[in-house]
């Protein structure tokens, strides 16, 4: 079902359409961070998506670092997450060879909702 993030009731919509998935057990995006001004409404639709009466979804992002304003999705994810990133020892030993760059490098991210 399509889910435009943000609007409001697009969340309980998309889930009502598909009754035996009610209560996702994660969440996996990738290659949502690209536009500023939806920023936001991907925030809040992953937060509505996580949690709520004691829902223990799963988010996992996976990323490519492209533009200088991804900073800002993230630091505000961090104000409504708890933003792990994971494999981070193997990133860090690719970095330490040189095989790797902080930019264009593929991340992987769990969002986990803070209560």
């Amino acid at each position: 079902a399509p889910l435009p993030w943000g609007a409001p009731g697009a969340v309980a919509s998309a889930l009502a359409a598909h009754p035996r998935f009610a209560a996702p057990d994660a969440v996996v995006a990738a290659d949502v961070v690209y536009h500023p001004p939806l920023f936001a409404p991907l925030l809040a639709t992953l937060a509505e998506l996580s949690g709520g009466d004691g829902a223990t979804c799963r988010v996992v992002l996976a990323h490519v670092r492209r533009w200088k304003s991804d900073s800002r999705f993230f630091a505000a994810a961090r104000k409504r997450f708890h933003v792990i990133e994971l494999d981070e020892q193997g990133r860090e030993a690719a970095r330490e060879s040189g095989s790797a760059h902080e930019r264009g490098a593929l991340r992987f991210f769990e969002f986990r909702r803070q209560r």
